[in-house]
């Protein structure tokens, strides 16, 4: 009777015991770890759980006292989870030949069939609520409205053009012009777009309540930041994440240049540029470090800024959510970006993707190398290592994805 007692309130227990979150929230410990406690505790062996309530009962005769003790032991797995997510993991990482590019990959990782070193995604996660907009990657829903990711000087404009100029798709987030009145679609550079401004929360979320979704039924929305983007969407399961990575540190390098040319009288014209070398612009505030997280996630929970628990999440936002894509691979890419939706497009749709992909990619980049023992290399390293893990996972993932889309 007693071993009964204490097992119905520890299962109550869990019901209402708090996450990681919460408690981190309340006690303003951001270092604690974005878990759910509940789903570890009962992802457990229900022989494990029989086996602790058993002795637990035994050891202690006072079921108040047992209750107590299940508490505390749930404080003590947090604190435990919290030391093995917090260890920094740049101390032991190593650098390795991969996708063509350096990259870093941690020692906390395992081994494929092949022998190949591979990153671990960490714990699974509960991810954001801001992200149920987002189809699972491998569930198909009839009417999701694809919502492309990328970063400047990733090659992700010349993709959006494929999918406008070659593919028909009606862009949503490249208007730049007036948008009084309704959302409607117009023709501009040969590619069709919404009238709708996607850059503030307001515009956004009035895009959404003029139903920019239903404007045209071939849309695709393009997302600078995947957190930011669910003022579009009303309900859950509604977007399909494409994203597209390029290696975080040559993509920096190109922006950097691509500052550093600007012309005067150009919007973004910043005359510091002209006498900055690449190592001083790296520690200015003209850089963003960690880019990719902030645009994935958006405003990082720690006041220090972006943590290996962040990384975590992101990686699980990628192999829960997204279709990975690839500077490196991007004929496969734009073809798995495609996979199970209906061909559209002109008859020269084909030979429109081929140009633009190979022999007029519209955004190389032309620029002096940068040797990567430099100094400005190796600090674009330093301060953007969880964007290095974060791209080593998706092209892990992008190789895993192979056998999806087929």
């Amino acid at each position: 009777k007693h071993k009964k007692m204490v097992a119905s309130v520890v299962d109550q227990l869990l019901g209402v015991f708090p996450t990681s979150r919460d408690i981190s929230n309340f006690l303003r410990v951001p270092s604690l770890p974005k878990v759910d406690v509940r789903g570890y505790a009962r992802s457990c062996s229900k022989y494990v759980s029989i086996s602790v309530t058993f002795i637990l009962s035994r050891i202690v005769r006072n079921p108040h006292q047992s209750v107590a003790m299940c508490f505390l032991l749930g404080l003590a797995v947090i604190f435990l989870l919290d030391r093995s997510q917090s260890q920094d993991f740049g101390a032991g990482s190593r650098a390795v030949r991969g996708g063509g590019s350096m990259s870093i990959m941690t020692e906390y990782s395992t081994h494929d069939d092949h022998g190949r070193t591979v990153p671990q995604h960490g714990p699974h996660v509960k991810l954001p609520v801001h992200f149920n907009y987002i189809n699972n990657v491998n569930t198909t829903v009839f009417g999701a409205t694809p919502v492309f990711w990328y970063l400047p000087r990733s090659g992700g404009n010349t993709v959006t053009e494929i999918f406008g100029k070659c593919r028909g798709m009606v862009i949503a987030g490249a208007w730049m012009g007036a948008t009084d009145g309704g959302l409607k679609v117009v023709h501009e550079n040969g590619i069709k777009q919404v009238t709708a401004d996607l850059t503030t929360a307001d515009s956004r979320e009035k895009a959404r309540d003029k139903g920019l979704r239903d404007v045209h039924p071939n849309i695709l929305v393009l997302s600078p930041n995947v957190y930011e983007t669910s003022d579009i969407f009303s309900g859950s399961y509604q977007a399909e994440l494409w994203t597209w990575f390029r290696h975080p540190v040559e993509r920096q390098i190109s922006y950097y240049f691509y500052l550093k040319n600007i012309p005067m009288g150009h919007p973004r014209y910043n005359p510091s540029m002209a006498t900055l070398t690449l190592g001083e612009w790296v520690l200015t505030h003209l850089h963003t470090p960690n880019a990719m997280l902030t645009t994935l996630l958006g405003v990082p929970t720690n006041p220090m800024g972006w943590t290996e628990m962040d990384l975590t999440v992101a990686k699980n936002l990628l192999r829960q959510k997204a279709k990975i894509g690839l500077l490196d691979q991007k004929t496969e890419s734009v073809r798995r970006f495609s996979y199970g939706r209906a061909p559209v497009g002109a008859s020269g749709a084909r030979e429109c993707q081929e140009r633009l992909l190979d022999y007029a990619w519209t955004t190389k980049g032309r620029h002096d190398p940068v040797g990567k023992k430099s100094d400005g290399y190796q600090l674009l390293v330093q301060s953007n290592s969880l964007d290095m893990k974060l791209y080593d996972y998706a092209v892990y993932l992008f190789e895993q994805q192979a056998e999806v889309f087929v």
